[in-house]
């Protein structure tokens, strides 16, 4: 069993959520012209993961948060 930080969990699972909801877009987007709205989620979907990407390269997501909202999570 590990410890892990809850932030980063919540993250990562962000990261998942986003990653699917990006996949199906851009099945929709095959087959059809997305909506506005649809262009915008898919937008954000994409900025999420990129930021995700650069924050975990910068070490950001592992460093210590003095307004930390989440606590460690144990892994079995």
């Amino acid at each position: 069993m590990s410890k892990v930080s809850g932030r980063k969990l919540w993250l990562d699972e962000g990261v998942v959520h986003a990653g699917k909801f990006l996949k199906q877009l851009m099945s929709t987007e095959e087959r059809r012209t997305l909506s506005k709205s649809e262009q915008n989620l898919k937008m954000m979907s994409a900025s999420f993961i990129y930021l995700h990407h650069i924050a975990a390269e910068e070490g950001l997501i592992d460093e210590e948060d003095p307004n930390y909202l989440f606590d460690d999570e144990i892994l079995h």
